[in-house]
């Protein structure tokens, strides 16, 4: 592991990895830690490297760091050290202030393809925020301009990079589609889509059962992949599938926004009636 502040930080971002960092801002009296102390710490409170205090101050910057990773939101953490012992066994009587700040990492898309669909989806996905990495045989970096990577020497997906932050959507046609997805399968990939019709669908999946991957993970690939739409182009069918898949890691139901709004008024209006 990295053996200073930002090259573990820039380990853990490549990695997809979660992270906060904590800085002490303003350190009075006793303080453990003097101003401009910094620590990183994991999803789950551990300290990774660094020091902002002992005792009652890393518990308590470990607990913020683990909210502020569930909420996304940075903060401020006041800190009163009248009841912080020293290694005398007396109060140290500081004050200190650490601002923690969470670091999420953009979520990915993995595009398996080739064509004006796959081109679309690359660029829609980079512009609402993916990461966005193209496995084609036949791709360029001017066919997808706005990709991470774009993987070209990979044709049985012994190689393919996906992590529980990846978001995988395989739009070849392919005979080896299933060697796709039992990879996708195994790294654990946040969602699996793939763009298929019915017909199609159920050819891959009967290879899949073959390989015994089990029926419930296959019942949550998404195939056909998308909402309905109603779209025909590549750019429209595009948008239905970034669309469930918008939908999917957001919590969305995908309904129209008036039904949703209008069903939330009238709960909050039944709430206020019954006080």
């Amino acid at each position: 592991m990295p053996q200073d502040f930002h090259s573990l930080a820039q380990s853990l971002s490549d990695a997809d990895r979660p992270f906060c960092t904590a800085t002490v801002v303003r350190s009075e009296g006793s303080a453990s830690a003097p101003a401009g102390a910094k620590a990183i710490l994991s999803d789950t409170g551990e300290l990774l490297f660094g020091y902002v205090g002992g005792g009652c101050v890393q518990a308590q910057v470990a607990s913020e760091a683990v909210d502020a990773l569930q909420d996304g939101r940075p903060r401020m953490v006041p800190l009163e050290l009248s009841d912080e012992l020293g290694a005398t066994g007396v109060p140290c009587g500081g004050r200190m202030e650490v601002f923690v700040e969470p670091h999420i990492p953009r979520p990915r898309l993995l595009v398996l393809g080739h064509g004006r669909l796959v081109e679309a989806l690359c660029d829609l996905g980079a512009r609402v925020g993916y990461r966005v990495i193209v496995d084609d045989p036949d791709g360029t970096r001017e066919l997808y301009p706005a990709a991470e990577s774009v993987v070209t020497d990979d044709p049985d997906y012994e190689r393919l990079a996906a992590t529980p932050r990846t978001w995988v959507v395989v739009a070849t046609h392919h005979k080896s589609d299933h060697l796709a997805i039992s990879r996708a399968l195994d790294l654990g990939a946040a969602g699996i889509s793939m763009v298929a019709s019915t017909k199609r669908r159920e050819a891959v999946f009967s290879v899949c059962r073959e390989m015994k991957i089990a029926e419930e993970k296959l019942a949550g690939i998404r195939a056909p992949a998308g909402l309905d739409l109603g779209g025909k182009t590549p750019e429209e069918i595009a948008l239905s599938v970034i669309s469930e898949i918008v939908a999917l890691r957001c919590g969305g139901s995908g309904r129209p926004m008036r039904e949703v709004k209008k069903e939330a008024g009238a709960s909050r209006g039944s709430c206020a009636g019954g006080r």
